[in-house]
Formats: C-alpha cells, sequence, structure tokens
C-alpha cells in the first residue's frame, strides 16, 4: 500500500467535478463558497457575468435563500413572497 501524497489529490469543483481551468468562468456561492461552471447549473456566462450575488441550489435549499439578481430567483418566486405578504394583513 502507497503513501497518498497532496500531489495524488487533485481538487475538483462544480457538479461536473472537474479541476479548475483557467480559461472557464466560474462562479462562487456565497454560502458554501463551492465554484460553479454557470452552463453546469443552466445559466448563460452572459447572465453569470451580471450576478451581484449567488447562492447555489444546495445553500437556496437548505437555508430559504433567495438572493437578488440570484439564478434562484424567478418571477414565480417573487409572486409566491408577494402574496404571502398580503396574506399577514
Amino acid at each position: 500500500m502507497g503513501v497518498m501524497s497532496e500531489w495524488d489529490y487533485v481538487r475538483v469543483f462544480c457538479k461536473c467535478e472537474m479541476p479548475y481551468n483557467p480559461d472557464d468562468l466560474m462562479i462562487q456561492c456565497e454560502e458554501c463558497s463551492d465554484w460553479f461552471h454557470p452552463s453546469c447549473i443552466g445559466m448563460t456566462i452572459k447572465d453569470a457575468k451580471k450576478l451581484e450575488h449567488f447562492f447555489c441550489q444546495s445553500c437556496t435549499a437548505e437555508n430559504g435563500k433567495i438572493a437578488e439578481n440570484s439564478h434562484e430567483a424567478t418571477a414565480q418566486s417573487e409572486e409566491k413572497q408577494v402574496e404571502s405578504k398580503r396574506r399577514r394583513r
């Protein structure tokens, strides 16, 4: 049995579990600090560059967070928030 050194482990990122490539744009989740390729989370590079805040799907599901300008923030979820505010009155 051999001894594993730091050179035997290549750190991988994103859902696709690929090593970092400086030629590929990646965006970082503000909650877990993981990095994602826009294409792997259903975004275009153009959209990813416009983001002010990004929370990955796992963190959004765990914490119920929907950040402004996040790819998770959809018109449908915004409508639900408006409906719940109306019910409280």
